[in-house]
């Protein structure tokens, strides 16, 4: 079943050098505004394997515009909106860009 919603994305925070050359955590980023879009919830979170042979599991489908398709990455936060208002904040875990219509993110 596919539910309508809005969402909003956050980029994931790069990590840079202090001072000292050490590994620290970048700052986290402001979210970013996105669009309307279609969630598909699946019942049992589902397992899929990448072309690079790494498995994921995932429990909910978005599909978005393709114009996202440049802009949204593995590891960014993605804030979905529903029209009944409730929210729900997950990170990508993959994407499939090969739909000439539309975005598929896997969360």
């Amino acid at each position: 079943m596919f539910y309508n919603a809005k969402f909003n994305y956050r980029k994931s925070p790069a990590t840079v050098r202090d001072a000292n050359g050490f590994l620290v955590e970048g700052q986290d980023t402001p979210a970013i505004e996105g669009s309307f879009c279609q969630v598909e919830r699946d019942g049992k979170a589902h397992q899929a394997i990448g072309e690079d042979g790494q498995q994921f599991n995932y429990s909910h489908t978005v599909y978005a515009p393709k114009q996202y398709g440049s802009v949204l990455e593995i590891g960014d936060t993605i804030e979905i909106a529903f029209l009944d208002g409730s929210i729900l904040t997950k990170q990508i875990v993959g994407l499939d860009t090969t739909d000439r219509k539309r975005l598929v993110v896997w969360l």
